[in-house]
């Protein structure tokens, strides 16, 4: 018994059957991750090396060269490729082709660079990353007549914000320079208490294993220091023992020195402009980061930037039936503390408004094809065909939805782009069918 036999002479498993494809395909197409371009497993892996302070060649010399050595000997790394600049480097390592299972390639890396023993005590701990893609989905700029430090902290609040939302992406801030704790020795002090500037690096570095910050600079040379750019770690770092007698007296940081807090010595500035309004800017940029939703991270980004610019909440049926998350967004912004004076916010670079193009295309094509159709057949058939082909066109659709949703395959460009195809040779095959 073929198919379309099947079909017709058991009409109540088949008609349930259509019933649970067009139910399950439209939960599947309404739970569907929708991104750019399908998930690229990555292939991949970094591997740092801080050495606060350490010249290009004593980094190659001391660290560089014996993780490549001890990297070689793994059969699944295909190439390596290392830079290195002052105060720190990275090797990037690609795996051969055919390695099915990323982490346990990413494992072995890790207990390979864990294992070496004879690495220089000031270096910091060696980190190895696995590498994933990341794409933008949408920045937000917050920009005017401010200080940067005003704009840095007032895009550092926002970044904090969005991360407490689920499923959003990885965030960057950029277009500010990075903040730095710069310790300036009085070289005459110095001597006069009889230290050396290793010395007090040592200590103040000892002190900031887990606080990184600055730079210990003097007449006679600077030893540079990975910071997180905490300005009010300078008040604690001006208070560091430095030397202890056992008469009780203590040399601090503040005797010898003096504590700045602020941003690092590069000098460049970054501006946008909207319309009549310009100025200073710091960006954050919203990454989409694996698997997860471009679409519902750009929604959830827009409602949280239209709460902070005072726009009004315009609920969909989606949102009042709790399928987004955009709610939750628009009340964190309202939540939040106001913008800084003179400064105003804007979002742009929305990427995820061509994948929803492509989805508003894409129903548009499937709705317009049916209502088509369907007033064909019935002109020049009946009605009764015309029905079931456009049932056959929802269910062919709403299974091939269902199924991706199972599959673990996501609604992208690529995908929509088939679907907007395969609409047409649908229709044809119903038709056939029907006839």
């Amino acid at each position: 018994m073929s198919l379309p036999s099947f079909g017709v002479r058991k009409p109540v498993p088949v008609n349930l059957l259509m019933i649970a494809f067009i139910i399950g395909g439209v939960y599947g197409g309404l739970t569907l991750t929708r991104e750019f371009f399908p998930d690229l497993t990555p292939t991949s892996a970094s591997v740092t090396l801080p050495y606060p302070g350490a010249t290009p060649q004593e980094i190659e010399d001391t660290l560089a060269i014996k993780v490549e050595d001890r990297l070689a000997d793994l059969d699944e790394i295909d190439t390596m490729t290392t830079s290195i600049s002052e105060g720190g480097g990275g090797i990037t390592v690609e795996f051969r082709d055919g390695i099915t299972d990323i982490a346990d390639a990413v494992n072995e890396v890790e207990l390979a660079v864990e294992s070496l023993l004879d690495l220089p005590d000031e270096a910091e701990r060696l980190q190895v990353f696995r590498n994933k893609p990341s794409l933008p989905a949408i920045m937000l700029t917050v920009f005017g007549n401010a200080p940067e430090d005003v704009l840095k902290t007032a895009a550092r609040d926002m970044r904090d914000d969005l991360k407490t939302l689920p499923g959003m992406g990885e965030i960057q801030i950029s277009g500010t320079r990075d903040y730095e704790i710069r310790v300036d020795i009085d070289r005459q002090a110095l001597m006069a208490h009889g230290m050396s500037l290793p010395e007090v690096a040592s200590t103040i570095r000892a002190w900031m294993r887990d606080i990184p910050g600055g730079t210990v600079r003097t007449e006679s040379g600077d030893i540079t220091m990975r910071t997180m750019g905490v300005a009010e770690r300078a008040a604690a770092i001006r208070d560091i023992i430095v030397r202890a007698t056992p008469d009780g007296q203590v040399l601090r940081v503040r005797d010898i020195g003096r504590v700045h807090d602020g941003f690092v010595d590069d000098v460049f500035e970054t501006r946008f402009s909207a319309g009549t309004i310009s100025g200073p800017s710091a960006t954050l940029i919203i990454n989409k980061v694996g698997d997860q939703d471009a679409v519902e991270i750009a929604q959830m980004v827009r409602a949280y930037s239209d709460a902070r610019m005072g726009l009004p909440f315009e609920a969909t049926l989606a949102d009042r039936l709790g399928l987004t998350k955009r709610k939750q967004a628009y009340e964190l912004g309202m939540r939040a503390r106001p913008l800084p004076d003179g400064t105003s916010l804007m979002r742009h670079t929305d990427l995820a408004r061509f994948i929803e193009g492509r989805l508003s295309l894409l129903s548009r094509n499937a709705m317009w094809g049916a209502v088509l159709v369907f007033a064909t057949l019935l002109i020049f058939l009946n009605w009764r065909v015309a029905f079931w082909v456009g049932m056959g066109l929802v269910t062919a659709l709403c299974g091939t939805l269902l199924i991706m949703n199972i599959a673990g395959v996501t609604l992208n460009l690529l995908t929509m782009f088939g679907l907007i195809i395969v609409l047409g040779l649908l229709v044809d095959d119903a038709i056939v069918v029907a006839e």
